[in-house]
């Protein structure tokens, strides 16, 4: 008995174990709790406790990025860099988990016009202490006062300010704007007015596309575009009264119409670098026409093309060029507009005004009325040339001459450059003339410039008795 006992005492312990083998896996594998005996209908793993926690599997960074083919939302915790992360399959990297800490202060996540501050008079003031971060397309009904707070997105092509009519951008302040897509398909994107100039506005990797106006922006101490695209634009931006305007990378499609970009009223700073302008048939890229102040000004590197005009010049300046003394220019398809080359030419021919000669080898200069001509950064009177350019440079100089020497005796006359009413030594030139003689001269050399130097050509004799006469009938001088 007592072994029949046994044996069915095993028989019933195996049975049990077969239930537990075969049976209780299909409750666990549909709903687990540890810690509770009524999980969550919602779980499939519910751990209830108050005194510990879950553990995630804990490693090095090394160990980490070593994982083998690691699977869609694998967790772990990396002890190097204290912190959670999982494995996104689709950008095929770790990626950190984010916590609270990982937010700034003073933040705002947009999601629709609701989330701006309260408009009054139809115009939402930011707070300038709170970056807001656009997330979509958000339309705009209401006008934007930056009051010197941050916009910014993290998609250019999806988080976007869209506006139909009315302007988006208005006031007196600056302000900071980054990484999104402005439209204003029925109005302007800016009309900002900030005559005290005390103000910065700071533009960087905007797309400006489908907007009736681009606007204006006035005043300032400090505008910067940076990497910004526009297209299919209906008019482009002014620029007027800015103390400091840096306009980077600026690349115009020539999809856009209208006038690209106008500069009025008086600056300090101009730079525009890098980009490009490809304009459409009746189209213009830049527009100058007003005739801008400035102190300095450069446009470098900006590649034009298209068949459209690319410059409205100064209507103060002579073609070829189309800009003020005051801008550096250096495109490709625009001529190159620089102090480096400067350059200035007169001549005479026919003279009959003597230049009289009292004292032996004093030179005087040669007197008569001389016709200037392609004068590109220099000025001239009569038989002078005047460099009014920005930078300290070298010139060649190159003069030629017809003397008539009609007294009746040989004379040896001596030829001089002089620069700001001082010889030269190391450019004259020397002829003799018999008695009632006609000869030509020349003169060549190097000289450096600085701005507002002038130079002019004259001559003495190395003999004179009283006053002798000489007559230059003829004279030509190129500075380059």
């Amino acid at each position: 008995m007592r072994y029949i006992k046994t044996s069915s005492f095993f028989y019933l312990k195996a049975t049990f174990l077969f239930v537990l083998i075969f049976v209780l896996p299909a409750n666990v594998f549909s709903q687990v709790g540890i810690g509770t005996t009524s999980p969550n209908a919602s779980s499939i793993l519910d751990i209830s406790s108050t005194t510990q926690g879950l553990l995630a599997p804990r490693m090095t960074t090394t160990q980490r990025l070593a994982i083998s083919t690691p699977a869609e939302g694998l967790l772990v915790f990396d002890i190097n860099l204290d912190a959670f992360y999982y494995y996104d399959v689709d950008s095929v990297e770790w990626k950190k988990m984010i916590t609270s800490t990982n937010y700034r202060d003073n933040y705002v996540l947009v999601k629709s016009e609701a989330d701006f501050p309260a408009a009054s008079g139809g115009i939402i003031t930011l707070d300038e202490n709170v970056l807001y971060e656009i997330n979509g397309n958000i339309t705009m009904t209401n006008s934007i006062d930056l009051n010197n707070a941050t916009i910014i997105g993290h998609d250019i092509g999806e988080d976007i300010l869209t506006m139909a009519t009315g302007t988006l951008f208005v006031g007196n302040k600056g302000g900071e704007l980054k990484n999104i897509t402005l439209t204003a398909s029925g109005g302007s994107v800016f009309n900002l007015d900030n005559s005290a100039q005390d103000q910065e506005l700071i533009v960087i990797t905007i797309n400006i596309s489908n907007s009736a106006n681009l606007g204006t922006i006035k005043g300032y101490h400090l505008v910067s575009f940076s990497n910004c695209e526009y297209k299919g634009n209906v008019t482009g931006i002014t620029f007027d009264s800015i103390k400091d305007l840096v306009l980077l990378n600026q690349e115009w499609l020539n999809s856009n119409s209208g006038i690209y970009e106008t500069f009025t009223g008086t600056f300090d700073i101009v730079e525009k670098e890098s980009g490009f302008s490809d304009v459409a048939i009746g189209v213009t890229a830049i527009d100058v026409s007003s005739n801008p102040i400035l102190n300095r000004g450069e446009m470098l590197g900006v590649v034009f093309s298209g068949s459209g005009t690319y410059v409205n010049k100064y209507t103060t300046v002579a073609s070829p060029f189309s800009f003020s003394n005051e801008w550096e220019i250096d495109c490709a398809a625009i001529p190159v507009e620089s102090d480096i080359v400067a350059a200035g030419y007169y001549h005479m021919t026919g003279n009959a005004t003597v230049t009289p000669l009292t004292t032996s080898n004093v030179p005087v200069k040669i007197l008569g009325t001389t016709i200037a001509d392609n004068l590109f950064r220099t000025t001239s009177t009569s038989n002078n040339l005047t460099y009014v350019g920005h930078k300290v440079r070298e010139f060649e100089i190159i003069c030629t001459g017809t003397l008539n020497h009609t007294v009746n005796n040989a004379r040896k006359y001596e030829f001089h450059v002089f620069k700001n009413g001082v010889v030269v030594p190391a450019i004259s030139a020397e002829r003799r003339f018999s008695k009632n003689d006609l000869g030509n001269f020349a003169i060549a050399g190097v000289l450096t410039l600085e701005p507002n130097d002038y130079i002019e050509v004259c001559v003495s004799i190395n003999n004179v008795s009283g006053v002798s006469d000489c007559l230059v009938e003829r004279l030509s001088v190129l500075l380059k």
